[in-house]
């Protein structure tokens, strides 16, 4: 889904291309690699958070692209009023949201 979307693209000229270390890495290369890897951790945390409140978002494979992009940002934007009210976390899972546990992935 994120390949597919035109942030994707943008990102991907931002960014540069994650290069695969196989020792011959320069520290610039490394550098970016641990830059890309801690956003990319950003979104996934972001992404689990969103699915946990929001479980519809944990089946879109069905779903055409145009209409899970318009989920996501109805998810998001419902996760920032609730935000926004004090209702932020997960009343189920304060701590974090389960993976292998949830019986509802």
């Amino acid at each position: 889904m994120l390949r597919a979307s035109p942030f994707f693209e943008t990102w991907m000229q931002y960014m540069g291309q994650y290069k695969r270390d196989n020792g011959a890495l320069t520290v610039d290369d490394q550098q970016l690699n641990a830059r890309i890897s801690r956003g990319r951790v950003v979104v996934e945390q972001a992404f689990g958070r969103l699915k946990c409140k929001w479980r519809r978002l944990r089946d879109l494979s069905n779903t055409r692209v145009d209409i899970m992009v318009k989920i996501i940002v109805a998810a998001c934007a419902l996760h920032n009023m609730c935000t926004g009210l004090g209702e932020g976390t997960c009343n189920e899972h304060p701590h974090g949201c389960p993976r292998e546990d949830d019986e509802n992935q």
